[in-house]
C-alpha cells in the first residue's frame, strides 16, 4: 500500500544542491572531477511520443550537459546502462515503485529525470514540444518538479520576419534552456508562480457534485486516458499535461504515473473502452488515493507549420474513492486561434501550449471560480452525464 505526503521531505534531500545554486545565483558552475557530494540524478533515455525522426540522443545530451554545468551530479552513462540492463528496464516514460526503490538502494540515485518528446517537425518554421519531470527515488516516489514547453519557429516573427527561427536545432536548444532553467530555479526556491488562466480556455461544460475543502490536501491518481483521436499516443500526452497542472496545485497531490502503470500491469487491468468502475475502484483502494481521475481524448491535432491550427478536445471525470461517485466532470474544446482577432496576436502554434492553457483554466474553475460551475442535481442520470461529456 502507498500513502501520500507532500514532497517537502524529498526536497530537503536536495538541500545541498539548493544551497549551491543559491550561493552562485544559479550561474553555471564547473564540476570538478571525482565530485562525490550532492544528490545524484539519473537522466532516463527520452521517451518518444512524437512519431517523428527526431534527434533524441542529441536532446538528451543537451539537457544532461546543461545540468552538469550547473553543478548537478549526473549518474554516469555506463553505470545507468548497466543498471537498466540488470533491472530489465525498457519503459522510460515513468518510474514504478520497484524501480524507484532499486535506484535508491542499489545505485544511490536520489532522483530520475524523465523527458518526453511530444511533437517534432523540421518543416520550416520548425516546431518542438517537450515534457519533463524530476521524480524522487526510494519507497515513495514523488514528483519534485514538472514542466513542459512548446515552441514554433514563427512564435515571435517580429518586423519583416527577422525573429523567425529556421534551424530546428536552434529551436530545440531554446526549449532545453527553458526546461533546465525551470528545474534549477524550482530546486533553488525561485520558481516563477504559474500564470492565471484565460477565459477563452474555460471548459465548455463543467459540473460539480461536491466542493473541495481548501484546507485539505487531496491525493489523486491520474489513469490513462482513452484515445478516440487520430493522433497516436494522444491519451498518454494528455495524462502528462493533467499531471503537470495538478502537481502545481497546493490543494492536490498527484501520484507518479509510472507507479500507476506498474500497479495496472501487476493487477492485469486492461483498458479496452476506458477503465471500468470496478477496476477504477480496485485500483484506488490499492493506491489509497482520495480520487481517481480519468478521461477521453476526442481530438489532439498538432500539425507542421502552415498545415493548420492545433485543436484539442477532451473530457475528464474525477471519482471519489470513498463514495464511488463522480464528484467532478468537465468537457473542454479549443483551437489555437480562439480569441484571436488582430493580426494573429495571441495565436497559439502548438497543441502543447494550447493544452496547458486549457488545463490551467480547468483547474482554475475547479478550485477557484465556483461561478463557472454548474451544480448538477443528484437526479441527473449517469446516461445523461455520459451523453454530455463523452460525445465528441
Amino acid at each position: 500500500m502507498i500513502s501520500f505526503r507532500s514532497c517537502s521531505n524529498r526536497l530537503l534531500a536536495l538541500l545541498p544542491l539548493v544551497l549551491l545554486l543559491l550561493a552562485a545565483g544559479c550561474a553555471r558552475l564547473p564540476v570538478e572531477a571525482g565530485q562525490t557530494d550532492g544528490p545524484l540524478v539519473a537522466v532516463y533515455p527520452m521517451e518518444d511520443l512524437s512519431g517523428a525522426d527526431a534527434p533524441l540522443a542529441a536532446m538528451r545530451s543537451g539537457i544532461t550537459e546543461r545540468l552538469r554545468q550547473s553543478g548537478m551530479r549526473i549518474m554516469d552513462e555506463a553505470d545507468l546502462r548497466r543498471f537498466m540492463e540488470q533491472q530489465r528496464i525498457r519503459y522510460t516514460g515513468g518510474l514504478d515503485l520497484e524501480t524507484a526503490t532499486a535506484f535508491k538502494a542499489r545505485a544511490g540515485v536520489d532522483a530520475v529525470l524523465i523527458m518526453t518528446l511530444e511533437y517534432y517537425s523540421e518543416v520550416s518554421p520548425p516546431k518542438v514540444s517537450l515534457v519533463a519531470r524530476l521524480v524522487a527515488t526510494g519507497e515513495k516516489p514523488e514528483i519534485l518538479w514538472m514542466d513542459s514547453v512548446g515552441m514554433a519557429g514563427d512564435d515571435a516573427p517580429g518586423i519583416l520576419g527577422i525573429g523567425i527561427v529556421e534551424d530546428p536545432s536552434v529551436l530545440w536548444n531554446r526549449a532545453l534552456d527553458r526546461l533546465s532553467g525551470s528545474m534549477l530555479q524550482n530546486l533553488a526556491g525561485k520558481a516563477v508562480p504559474p500564470s492565471g488562466w484565460e477565459g477563452r480556455f474555460r471548459p465548455k461544460e463543467a459540473y460539480r457534485f461536491m466542493a473541495l475543502d481548501p484546507k485539505r490536501r487531496y491525493s489523486v491518481a491520474v489513469l490513462p486516458f482513452f484515445n478516440e483521436s487520430e493522433r497516436t499516443y494522444a491519451g498518454e500526452i494528455m495524462v502528462l499535461h493533467v499531471v503537470k497542472q495538478l502537481a502545481s496545485s497546493k490543494l492536490l497531490s498527484v501520484l507518479e504515473p509510472g507507479v500507476i502503470r506498474g500497479k495496472m500491469l501487476a493487477m492485469r487491468i486492461i483498458m479496452q473502452n476506458g477503465i471500468s468502475l470496478p477496476a477504477a475502484d480496485l485500483l484506488a483502494n490499492n493506491l489509497e488515493t482520495d480520487f481517481i481521475l480519468t478521461g477521453r481524448v476526442f481530438e489532439y491535432r498538432d500539425m507542421p507549420s502552415g498545415s493548420g491550427r492545433p485543436r484539442v478536445d477532451f473530457s475528464l471525470q474525477l471519482l471519489e474513492r470513498s463514495s464511488k461517485m463522480v464528484v467532478w466532470a468537465t468537457k473542454s474544446r479549443n483551437t489555437g486561434d480562439d480569441g484571436v482577432f488582430f493580426y494573429d496576436w495571441r495565436r497559439i502554434s502548438t497543441a502543447n501550449v494550447l493544452t496547458e492553457g486549457m488545463m490551467r483554466a480547468l483547474l482554475g474553475v475547479m478550485v477557484e471560480d465556483t461561478r463557472e460551475v454548474k451544480m448538477t442535481p443528484p437526479r441527473m442520470s449517469p446516461e445523461e452525464l455520459e451523453r454530455i461529456l463523452m460525445s465528441p
